[in-house]
């Protein structure tokens, strides 16, 4: 690289956030194209990293656990029904059947979203812990940069 540093500054008032500025050099080759900035840390960029992931794994996470919850209203609702067939005093067997019928069905719905819920709130916490992982590393990543009147040591330990 052809910039050159022109000092390091604390960001925020914090030692382990360093900024590096970069200046353009003159043009002194007929080969150089032009300068490139070294590097910009901040303490946003490192704390963006995992973002997503963790956002994606506490909106996933969340409706696990509505759909956790629609599972157990069918589950009650399930189980009122049963209530109702045993208590049954009809005077014909279709009513019977067509309560029967409803039990089975609120079971099975109540099998499938407590399955399908418990699937997402651990995948919701999965993605998330990776999101967690990526910003700790991204704090721990040391990186070294040379320039031709300086070299920058930057990261957080």
């Amino acid at each position: 690289p052809t910039g050159s540093v022109t000092g390091l500054q604390p960001l925020g008032g914090k030692e382990k956030d360093t900024l590096v500025k970069t200046k353009k050099a003159p043009d002194t080759s007929a080969t150089a194209k032009k300068s490139a900035p070294i590097l910009l840390v901040t303490r946003d960029a490192i704390a963006g990293r995992g973002r997503a992931k963790r956002v994606v794994g506490i909106v996933l996470a969340g409706v696990g656990v509505g759909v956790l919850g629609a599972g157990i209203g069918f589950g009650v609702h399930a189980r009122s029904l049963s209530d109702q067939a045993s208590s049954f005093t009809g005077a014909t067997g279709t009513e019977l059947e067509d309560l029967y019928d409803r039990g089975r069905i609120a079971d099975r719905n109540m099998v499938v979203l407590l399955s399908a819920g418990a699937l997402m709130t651990v995948a919701g916490s999965i993605v998330y812990y990776l999101g967690v992982r990526d910003r700790n590393r991204a704090e721990r990543d040391l990186e070294l940069f040379i320039a031709p009147t300086s070299v920058a040591l930057t990261g957080r330990f």
